[in-house]
């Protein structure tokens, strides 16, 4: 878009606002450190870091067994077994991202949390799977997409896709899925919240920078039971319209169509589900420009609706510390689609969109954010020259071939003889039209209007 504004001053093309973070979210004075959850945080701040998880990030990722869960990690902690268990990564992934979604600022404590459950699932690459290491892969990859540079959040997501293959959780053929380490089965439910969460951050961030997904030949996936107070589902329903995207397959404007009204009259309903809507509403509407499709009307509206609850959607999880990947993404892209589409409907947003990403920078300082903000008012600034080169060239017209400035010169031309017959003939003039009096209609249909009176001209 910058570069069919103004090639010259165009900004660089990259990866923009793909997350709040970008591998920013660490410290400079710690390195992290390998060691047992024990060790990391105390059982008053576990539960108090789980207890943030199950408010944040389960009901939009809801695929962990509370009461499981908490059933183990008592035990856990009551047993003072020294050896490193699988089930740990699991406590780690949780606690992690308890600590990303309460701490604007990292702290020692979560680095270290990342750093054990990496060295267990990497220690685990040569041996069978079991459910908790999938698990835990899960929790990795989400963490990754909201604080990773996209390539190392994409390798991951690729990672937990072999990984749920080679447990086996990818197909119901399987006579035994893996269970956990306590010996407890995986159930038909968790399985399809465990394969549907993997599915949408592989896929949508293949997508997001031009990779291969991992495409399971014999997945068998059907979507979960939906639940009071949780939208994993709701999340989940919008797979089959991301994957009509695959650049690898052919959609026509009217598929595309068909999908982009499906989605934006689709009601979300919890601010992280409401930022995936507005993605993916974002994502249509820049394959049907590339097919020349024009936005009007109804279908307009409903984009631009969306597009409003997504920056509110966005404030919304700023004000409440949760950090979700789409917090600076969908503004950023928001602002792209306002400023693409240029009516004033849409241009009216942008000062919403803007000020929702500033808020952001002030909240999240990362390079990442400021350079989102920096970029959409450069693009913005763009625009704004465009408009002021156009506006240039209208006025030159006007001022060239516009009724009104040659009237005006014959009146100046005669205005010497009008004194000369006294001022009375200037009190009864009839008052002169200007542009902003102007009915085109009327002109372009041969209206006399802007002729000179002839009670003018016969005394002249």
């Amino acid at each position: 878009m910058a570069l069919g504004i103004d090639p010259a001053n165009a900004p660089r093309l990259r990866l923009f606002a793909w997350n709040l973070f970008l591998d920013s979210r660490k410290s400079t004075t710690h390195t992290p450190v390998s060691r047992s959850i024990k060790q990391i945080l105390s059982w008053p701040d576990v539960e108090e870091l789980v207890n943030i998880y199950f408010l944040k990030v389960d009901p939009c990722y809801g695929f962990v067994d509370r009461r499981s869960l908490e059933r183990r990690m008592q035990t856990y902690w009551m047993n003072d077994q020294a050896e490193t268990s699988s089930f740990e990564a699991v406590m780690c992934g949780v606690a992690a991202l308890g600590l990303l979604f309460s701490r604007r600022n990292v702290v020692d404590a979560e680095l270290d949390l990342v750093e054990t459950a990496k060295r267990i699932l990497e220690a685990s690459i040569s041996v069978h799977p079991s459910l908790d290491i999938v698990t835990a892969w899960v929790l990795r990859v989400a963490y990754m997409r909201m604080t990773a540079p996209a390539h190392a959040a994409w390798m991951a997501s690729c990672m937990l896709m072999h990984t749920l293959e080679a447990a086996g959780i990818h197909s119901t053929h399987v006579l035994n899925w893996s269970a956990d380490e306590s010996g407890q089965p995986l159930t038909p439910e968790i399985r399809k919240r465990i394969l549907g969460v993997a599915q949408h951050l592989n896929i949508w961030m293949s997508f997001d920078i031009g990779r291969s997904r991992v495409d399971l030949q014999t997945l068998d996936f059907d979507l979960p039971t939906a639940r009071a107070g949780n939208y994993t589902t709701e999340l989940l329903e919008l797979l089959p319209h991301a994957e009509n995207l695959n650049p690898d397959k052919s959609v026509d404007v009217v598929d595309l169509r068909n999908s982009l009204a499906t989605v934006v009259e689709r009601q979300h309903s919890a601010p992280p589900s409401i930022l995936a809507q507005c993605n993916l509403t974002l994502l249509l509407c820049r394959r049907l420009r590339t097919l020349n499709f024009h936005f009007q009307g109804n279908l307009l509206n409903q984009v631009l609706t969306v597009t409003a609850r997504g920056i509110q959607a966005a404030q919304d999880l700023l004000d409440d510390c949760a950090p979700w990947h789409h917090v600076v993404n969908v503004p950023f892209q928001i602002i792209c689609i306002l400023l693409a589409l240029d009516t004033p409907a849409a241009i009216a947003q942008l000062n919403d969109g803007v000020k929702t990403l500033n808020n952001i920078q002030l909240i999240y300082p990362t390079d990442a954010a400021k350079e989102a903000l920096s970029t959409a008012c450069l693009l913005i600034h763009l625009h704004k020259k465009r408009k002021e080169a156009d506006l240039k060239t209208l006025s030159e017209i006007v001022s060239t071939y516009s009724p009104s400035i040659s009237l005006d010169q014959q009146i100046s031309s005669q205005s010497q003889t009008i004194n000369d017959w006294g001022n009375t003939w200037l009190e009864t003039l009839p008052e002169m039209p200007d542009l902003q009096t102007f009915d085109i209609d009327r002109f372009l249909n041969g209206s006399s209007e802007w002729s000179i009176p002839g009670d003018w001209t016969q005394g002249l």
